[in-house]
This record gives C-alpha cells, sequence and structure tokens, in this order.
C-alpha cells in the first residue's frame, strides 16, 4: 500500500469572477450578462462616466445589489 499525501488544493488564480452578471433595478437591466475575471494580488481600476454602473457592479460584486443574476 503506497500512501502518497497530498497537499491543500492550489488557490483559484483569480479573486473576482463573473459569467452572465445582470443587475435588473426596477424595471430597468442596467447590466447585462457581463463575464469578467479580476486576477489574484492585482490592484484592479474600475473607470467610467457618471451613471454608468460602477457601484453597481460593486454591489453586485459584494452582494448588496439586489435583483442579480448569474454566477
Amino acid at each position: 500500500m503506497v500512501n502518497i499525501a497530498s497537499g491543500p488544493p492550489d488557490p483559484p488564480t483569480h479573486a473576482v469572477r463573473a459569467e452572465a452578471l445582470t443587475v435588473v433595478r426596477g424595471p430597468r437591466t442596467v447590466l447585462r450578462g457581463l463575464d469578467f475575471t479580476v486576477p489574484r494580488g492585482r490592484v484592479t481600476g474600475l473607470l467610467g462616466p457618471s451613471g454608468c454602473g460602477k457601484s453597481t457592479l460593486m454591489r453586485a460584486i459584494v452582494g448588496t445589489q439586489a435583483k442579480v443574476g448569474g454566477t
């Protein structure tokens, strides 16, 4: 009998991953079908004009946005 010890699994290479992320606010779909990955251990910026959905995206990522779909 051979017993090979295996260590813990490797951590994922991403800090955040979204597939088909969709956010609905009231009657409007404000983010639709977003797919993205944020690499682990990197500084990542989120830039855009006023009203383009930056805060909505951040709320969806941290789980404080209602009516979010996708994984």
